[in-house]
């Protein structure tokens, strides 16, 4: 498994959002799936799409895999909320310092409009979790 990884160093987030430890050693991926209760179809199928792969329309998933995919969409959510947005707006913050207000200012109230509709998509999306 560390030898994807070293390859591809995103999988490390699609890892995350899976809720697997980062400490992979020298697992197989039938071993990590195993262990984190994921199936093998699902696990390449992510894997593909982090690696810029279409995945295999001929793949079925199960009902468990179902929660498996909403446990991830939930834990990116939470990643880009708790994580990159703070990040962007001290970014933007920053830009204050070496820019004209003007020019920031825009900046700041399109990013601000715009993940204010990021968070209503998750906020929606959310709530539509709940009900499954």
């Amino acid at each position: 498994m560390s030898d994807i990884i070293s390859t591809n160093p995103y999988l490390m987030f699609m890892l995350e959002n899976f809720g697997i430890n980062l400490v992979v050693h020298d697992m197989t991926v039938a071993q990590l799936c195993a262990k984190n209760e994921i199936s093998i179809e699902l696990f390449l199928s992510f894997t593909n799409l982090f690696n810029g792969f279409y995945p295999s329309p001929s793949v079925k998933y199960t009902f468990s895999d179902l929660k498996t995919i909403l446990l991830f969409l939930r834990n990116s959510h939470q990643y880009y909320l708790n994580e990159k947005y703070p990040e962007i707006r001290k970014y933007i913050a920053q830009m204050y310092e070496i820019n004209e207000q003007a020019s920031v200012l825009m900046v700041e109230k399109f990013f601000d409009e715009y993940f204010s509709e990021v968070r209503e998509h998750f906020y929606t999306r959310t709530r539509w979790f709940l009900r499954i």
